[in-house]
């Protein structure tokens, strides 16, 4: 009888470890960073960042637009690093929201995808309408603690322009600006210690079973 409620805890230990709720959170942005001017609309748009020691599942993406063409098929969404430019590989689906774009507006992209930890990734912007992205020279990176170090632009300076698509880029010294929204995927202290005693259970309901 006592196997049984070991087994059972741990498997209440696990499932709770993995179904904390948690609140998406700002997890890196520049968005506090001197408004210097914009991209064109064509071609695309790309900045890089880096995550820090733990992985992050980010949940929205923040961009802000300083020039607007009245479309509402922009999308955003996160590529591999090819060796210091955008690769053609997504990581995770586009990231969209039907609002038509009016200057001087931050539009949130809505979507949902989990980035490994200490990797360097892509934030590119697909322009459809020939909108303009705001970038700035004076970046300030705002880091949340959570994410254990991750920041916009790891090895590689500035940003880029090219096609999503095709994978074309050209680097560039300016700095897009936008925000990553999310959780880092950190399990709880309580969690862990819940899952160190299931897994004591689960032990010990071997042991007994030998016995």
């Amino acid at each position: 009888m006592k196997s049984k409620f070991f087994a059972a805890f741990a498997v209440l230990a696990v499932s709770v470890l993995f179904a904390l709720p948690a609140q998406a959170i700002p997890l890196v942005s520049n968005l506090a960073s001197t408004h210097d001017g914009d991209f064109g609309g064509s071609p695309d748009s790309a900045d890089d960042f880096m995550t820090g020691s733990v992985a992050l599942n980010i949940t929205s993406i923040d961009i802000f637009w300083d020039l607007a063409n009245g479309g509402t098929n922009n999308q955003v969404g996160i590529f591999a690093d090819n060796g210091g430019i955008p690769g053609i590989t997504q990581v995770g689906g586009w990231f969209t929201n039907p609002t038509a774009i009016t200057a001087n507006t931050l539009i949130s992209y809505v979507g949902d995808v989990t980035l490994a930890a200490n990797t360097v990734y892509w934030m590119v912007v697909d322009i459809l309408d020939a909108s303009q992205v705001g970038f700035t020279f004076n970046q300030v990176v705002f880091s949340d603690a959570s994410t254990q170090g991750a920041t916009i632009n790891g090895p590689n300076p500035g940003s880029a322009f090219g096609d999503a698509q095709a994978g074309n880029w050209t680097n560039d010294r300016a700095n897009l600006l936008y925000a990553l929204n999310g959780v880092a995927v950190v399990p709880e202290p309580g969690a862990l210690a819940l899952l160190g005693l299931g897994l004591a259970g689960m032990g010990l309901a071997r042991r007994r079973k030998k016995i």
